[in-house]
């Protein structure tokens, strides 16, 4: 089956399809997660958003544009550099910039 075929049975409530599109998936999240660094958390915590994205391009995929591949790449590296930004913002400079006692 497609990714395309899969990212509908998914939708569709078929976990297996969802599995599928999990597990084929996950090294990419892992590659975009590791060209960037949060500062003050762990990879951990960037594989983890790009997770997110996956499942938001599962969601949000429609046929007919880009290939689900080229969709899933985009929004996995939206979700993760969207948590890298919102890291480095004003909001938590004081918990990026802390100095022990």
């Amino acid at each position: 089956m497609t990714d395309e075929e899969n990212v509908v049975l998914a939708r569709g409530g078929n976990k297996a399809a969802e599995e599928i599109l999990l597990n084929k998936y996950t090294p990419l999240v892992k590659a975009v997660a590791a060209r960037f660094f949060l500062y003050g958390g762990e990879p951990e915590d960037l594989e983890q958003e790009g997770m997110v994205g996956l499942y938001s391009a599962i969601n949000g995929f429609a046929s007919g544009g880009a290939s689900f591949s080229a969709y899933a790449y985009v929004c996995i590296r939206n979700a993760v550099l969207s948590e890298v930004k919102k890291s480095n913002g004003d909001k938590y400079s004081a918990l990026n910039n802390f100095v022990p006692i």
